[in-house]
C-alpha cells in the first residue's frame, strides 16, 4: 500500500505539472535568481518524466517542453539582466565577481567555478601532502587524551571540507556517503524490484514515471557532485536526500511485498539487510579513517566484554551487525517453512522490522551530530566524530564552534562615537560585519565580501566615503582562517595600508571584550579629530 500510495501521488503530481508547467518553470526561474545554477540540476529529472508520462501526444509534449523552456529562461534572466544593465554606481557589488556582473557570477564561479578549481584553491590542493585524505582519528582513553589532542584540532579543519578527489566513486567516501548515502543499497534494490514490478509501456504504468523521477534526480545530482572540482561543501549533499530517501523507501516496501509472496526472489530480503549493514560499516570505517579490521575487533572485543574506549560507538556498531544479521537469519529460517501461520507471518515481520531499525542506527547518530554539538554555522555538516571524547571538547572550546562573536561592547563603542556616519565601521570581511549588524541593526561596510577577496572598494573610493562623513572607523586583521588561507590578506592589503597611514589606532581597552576572536584586531580612527567617548558600562 506504501509503494502504490507513493505512485499514485507521482501520477498526480504530473498530472498537476501538466496543469501547471508554466508556474513550475516560472518557480524554477526563481530559484535560479537566488541558487543559480544549482536549481537547474533537477531539471532533466523533470522534463524526461513530463515528456514520458504526460498523457497527451508527443507533438503536444514537445510544444509544451518549448514553452517552458521559453518561460524558464525569461525568468531566470530577468533578474541577471535588469542587474548588469544597472550603472555600477548604482548597484551593489556581485560578490565573487571580479567585473561587478551578475552574468558573470552565474556563468562563472556557480557554473564552470562548480567544475574548474579558482587558481588559489588548486595550489592550497597540490601543497597538501595528502589529498583526498583526512586526518586520522583515534579515539584515545580520557587519561591519554593530551597525546593527541593537537592531532584532532588539526583534523577539524579538514572534515569541514570536501577532500575526495574528484571521479565516479567520490560518493563513496566516507564523509560524503555519511552525509545521505546510508541506505544506497536499498534503495538500488526499490529501483530494480519497482521497475520490475510491470513492463514498459505507453502511457507509462504509475510506478515507472515515479521511479523515473527520483533516479534521474539522484543521477543528476550524483554525476554533478562526483566531478565537481571547484565549489563543493558537504551540506550539498542534502540535495540527494529526497531521491534517495523515496528510493529506499520503495525499496522497503517492495521487498516485503516480495518476501510474502516467497520464492527466489524473497532471498533478496535477508541479502539486502547483509549487504546494507555491510556498505554502513564500510562507510564509518572511511569516514573515522578506520579499517575493516579495526572496526570488526572492536565489535568482537566488546561481545568479548573487553573495555574499549569508544564503547558507544561500538555498541552502535554492534547493534548494526548484530540486528542485521538475527534479521537476515530469521528470515532465511522462515522462508525455508512450507506454510506459514498467522504467528509465523508475525514472527517475519518482527525480523523485518529489526533489520530496518538496525540499518537506521548509523544514520541517526549521524543526524544527532548536528544536534547534539554545534557544527561550523557556515559550513554544516553531519559528523558522528563530533559526538566523540576529547575531539567533541576540542571543538566546543578550543575553536569555538557553535559561538557567535560577542561583539556587545566593539558595539556600543561605535554606536557611541558615531556621527551621522552611513556606516559604523568598515570590516574586511563579512565575518566581524554580520554579528555587529545583527546587534545593532546599523549598515556596515564589509570591504571585501564574504571572504575578503572582492575588489569592491579601492583606497581612493574610501578616502573619499571618509571626507564625506560616510565612514569613521575601520577593523584590521579581523579575517578568518578560511579567509586568508583564500588569499584574502594579499586583496584587502592596499586598502589596509592606507588605513594604517591615515588612521589613528583606538586603544583596546575602550572596545575590546578580550574575548579569544578579537585575537589580533585592530580598530582605527579614520577622523582623529572629532574625539573618542568611551562605550557606556552595561
Amino acid at each position: 500500500m506504501f509503494f502504490k500510495g507513493i505512485n499514485n501521488n507521482i501520477s498526480l503530481v504530473i498530472h498537476k505539472v501538466q496543469n501547471y508547467r508554466l508556474l513550475s518553470m516560472a518557480l524554477i526561474g526563481i530559484a535560479f535568481n537566488v541558487k543559480m545554477l544549482a536549481a537547474f540540476v533537477v531539471l532533466p529529472a523533470f522534463w524526461l518524466v513530463y515528456f514520458l508520462g504526460a498523457p497527451v501526444a508527443l507533438r503536444r509534449r514537445l510544444a509544451d517542453l518549448a514553452i517552458s523552456a521559453i518561460v524558464l529562461v525569461t525568468v531566470s534572466l530577468s533578474w541577471v539582466i535588469v542587474y548588469d544593465l544597472t550603472p555600477q554606481d548604482h548597484r551593489p557589488f556581485a560578490g565573487t565577481t571580479k567585473k561587478n556582473s551578475m552574468l558573470e557570477l552565474a556563468v562563472g564561479p556557480y557554473a564552470v567555478g562548480r567544475f574548474v578549481p579558482p587558481a588559489k584553491l588548486a595550489e592550497t590542493s597540490r601543497s597538501d601532502p595528502r589529498p583526498g585524505k583526512s586526518v586520522p582519528i583515534e579515539v584515545q582513553p580520557t587519561d591519554g587524551a593530551a597525546t593527541t589532542i593537537e592531532a584532532k584540532i588539526r583534523s577539524i579543519w579538514t572534515r569541514l571540507f570536501v577532500r575526495a578527489p574528484v571521479g565516479p566513486l567520490r560518493l563513496a567516501d566516507g564523509q560524503l556517503a555519511g552525509q545521505v548515502g546510508w541506505l544506497v543499497p536499498l534503495a538500488v534494490i526499490g529501483l530494480v524490484l519497482g521497475a520490475s514490478r510491470n513492463r514498459l509501456r505507453r502511457p507509462p504504468a504509475p510506478e515507472h514515471p515515479a521511479l523515473l523521477l527520483w533516479l534521474c534526480w539522484a543521477v543528476t545530482y550524483g554525476v554533478v557532485y562526483s566531478f565537481a572540482g571547484g565549489i563543493m561543501h558537504l551540506y550539498y549533499l542534502a540535495t540527494m536526500a529526497p531521491p534517495l530517501a523515496a528510493l529506499a523507501g520503495i525499496g522497503a516496501a517492495a521487498l516485503w511485498e516480495r518476501y510474502l509472496q516467497k520464492g527466489m526472489v524473497a532471498v533478496l530480503v535477508p541479502i539486502t539487510f547483509l549487504l546494507t549493514a555491510a556498505w554502513q560499516l564500510h562507510v564509518e570505517a572511511g569516514a573515522l579513517n578506520w579499517n575493516s579490521g579495526r572496526m570488526l575487533d572492536s565489535i568482537a572485543e566488546l561481545i568479548s566484554m573487553g573495555r574499549w574506549p569508544g564503547h558507544w560507538l561500538t555498541w552502535l556498531h554492534t547493534a548494526l551487525f548484530a540486528g542485521a544479521c538475527v534479521a537476515a537469519g530469521g528470515l532465511f529460517v522462515i522462508l525455508g517453512r512450507r506454510t506459514w501461520s498467522r504467528a509465523i507471518r508475525a514472527l517475519a515481520a518482527g525480523m523485518f522490522s529489526v533489520g530496518l531499525l538496525s540499518l537506521l542506527a548509523l544514520p541517526m547518530a549521524w543526524s544527532l551530530s548536528s544536534v547534539c554539538v554545534p557544527g561550523h554555522g557556515v559550513l554544516p555538516s553531519a559528523d558522528v566524530v563530533r559526538l566523540l571524547p576529547v575531539y567533541g571538547h576540542a571543538v566546543a572550546y578550543r575553536t569555538g564552534f557553535g559561538k557567535s562573536m560577542d561583539v556587545a561592547k566593539l558595539a556600543g563603542f561605535l554606536k557611541t562615537n558615531r556621527s551621522h556616519e552611513r556606516y559604523v565601521v568598515a570590516t574586511s570581511s563579512t565575518r566581524l560585519a554580520a554579528p555587529i549588524i545583527i546587534s545593532t541593526g546599523e549598515a556596515v561596510m564589509a570591504i571585501g565580501g564574504f571572504h575578503g577577496l572582492d575588489p569592491i572598494l579601492t583606497p581612493e573610493k574610501l578616502a573619499l566615503l571618509v571626507n564625506a562623513n560616510q565612514a569613521r572607523f575601520a577593523m584590521l586583521g579581523d579575517l578568518s582562517v578560511i579567509s586568508r588561507k583564500l588569499g584574502a590578506e594579499a586583496a584587502v592589503r592596499p586598502i589596509a595600508e592606507w588605513v594604517q597611514a591615515n588612521g589613528k589606532l583606538v586603544d583596546a581597552a575602550l572596545w575590546d571584550s578580550h574575548r579569544d576572536w578579537g585575537a589580533g584586531m585592530r580598530l582605527y580612527d579614520l577622523r582623529p579629530d572629532a574625539g573618542l567617548v568611551p562605550a557606556p558600562l552595561r
